[in-house]
């Protein structure tokens, strides 16, 4: 569950001290991977491991100050820090007097790897290579190499070999290691389509189509292409279509059109870099969510064309709210869970106008702060439920109380003959 609990605490706790090959390692090696927010993050917490004996921890929210970080911020740093070996984490949970869910964490500060291990693990050299190119990979390469000294001439090395004092025990009759293959497949998203108006102002041009007639709807159109992605060829077409002999665009016809030429079906797309994730379920999401238009994913979804009423709903989160296409699969994808694959448009909007205010950034963004919020909300809920119980309680032992003092008193009663 990737959210960031209000008012939980970390704990701590790291067992070496970073030598000045370690900090170099971490600049010129991890530093071009991880980017500098976990960097920022992985020297914070290396330094205030110090108070932490001192403070018995630290509450997340200060952190974050200390940091300037936001809690996406702070989770996709952390994140990175796990997936390179630099941090474990472990979580706990406990319940207070009024049943709500106090998270805790241990936060197991991890050493970098030595040049030498860094440069022999092939997931690590290719990360690397990735992010600073090949020449540079070289120049590192060679910064952290230790050339052997030379020995004086006449010395012969008499040195005992390994097997001929330790015999590995092997199982099974053989030894068998697990190969990586030399390439590391790369982790790749669909980014947010960007359309081009210099492109389609040359194609209109090569159609001699005027694009002055196109300027007071330009926005409209851009939005709708950003939208739908069609190709630039059909744009054209769809636009010449929809003006009449006068020069007058007809916009809402323009728009019915591009909905209608999608065809829904499995489409394969040319991915482009994005923020790496891993390849765990919440990182399958952000791929899924990053690889489709919002009409494409309402057509896996429903097996069918949308409906109209569907594509506006989603036209109007693109230009009402400025959204982009992963974040609004993610508001179709969580309100889904939610009303059992019911398109329902006010809930919809609810929830587009609670993340819009929420300033999310993108789907990674969007899916943290959502899963916040439903944390948040269930403890509501169960302090709520508590209470109630309490009060149930509360209410059950007066009235033993009026049951008991009624015996008493009839008791009494009789006694003197009352």
């Amino acid at each position: 569950m990737k959210i960031l609990e209000k008012n939980s605490y970390c704990s701590i706790r790291q067992r070496f001290a970073l030598s000045q090959t370690d900090h170099e390692v971490m600049s010129f090696l991890y530093l071009p991977v991880i980017k500098s927010d976990a960097s920022s993050l992985y020297y914070a917490l290396y330094h205030y491991a110090s108070l932490n004996p001192l403070l018995g921890g630290f509450v997340h929210e200060d952190l974050l100050d200390i940091l300037g970080m936001n809690e996406t911020d702070f989770m996709l740093a952390r994140t990175k820090l796990e997936g390179i070996g630099l941090i474990e984490v472990y979580r706990k949970e406990e319940r207070d007097s009024s049943s709500q869910v106090k998270a805790n964490y241990i936060y197991q500060l991890l050493p970098p790897a030595s040049p030498k291990k860094f440069f022999n693990d092939i997931l690590l050299r290719t990360l690397l290579n990735e992010q600073v190119g090949n020449k540079r990979y070289y120049f590192l390469f060679n910064y952290f190499k230790v050339d052997d000294p030379k020995l004086e001439e006449g010395y012969i090395n008499t040195t005992t070999p390994f097997k001929d004092v330790f015999t590995p025990v092997v199982k099974d009759g053989s030894l068998s290691l697990e190969s990586f293959d030399t390439k590391l497949e790369d982790k790749t998203y669909k980014s947010q389509c960007q359309f081009d108006r210099k492109e389609l102002k040359q194609h209109l041009k090569v159609a001699q189509y005027s694009f002055d007639i196109l300027k007071p709807y330009i926005k409209e159109v851009e939005a709708t292409c950003a939208l739908y992605d069609p190709s630039i060829e059909d744009v054209v077409s769809i636009i010449i279509d929809n003006t009449d002999s006068d020069g007058i665009f007809y916009i809402e016809r323009f728009k019915d059109d591009i909905r209608n030429l999608r065809q829904f079906a499995t489409v394969n797309r040319k991915n482009t870099k994005t923020e790496n994730l891993g390849h765990g379920e919440y990182a399958k999401l952000v791929e899924k969510f990053n690889a489709l238009t919002p009409d494409e994913y309402l057509g896996l979804i429903y097996n069918a064309k949308p409906a109209t009423f569907m594509l506006k709903e989603i036209e109007k989160m693109k230009s009402d709210l400025g959204f982009t296409n992963p974040i609004i699969n993610v508001v179709l994808d969580y309100c889904f869970r939610k009303t059992n694959n019911e398109f329902n448009v006010n809930y919809i909007d609810k929830v587009a106008y609670t993340l819009s205010s929420l300033d999310v950034e993108d789907a990674y963004d969007a899916m943290t702060k959502l899963n916040s919020r439903d944390f948040e909300a269930s403890q509501v809920s169960r302090k709520r439920s508590s209470r109630r119980t309490k009060v149930a309680e509360e209410k059950e032992e007066t009235e033993e109380k009026k049951t008991d003092t009624l015996s008493e008193l009839d008791a009494l009663s009789e006694a003197l003959g009352l």
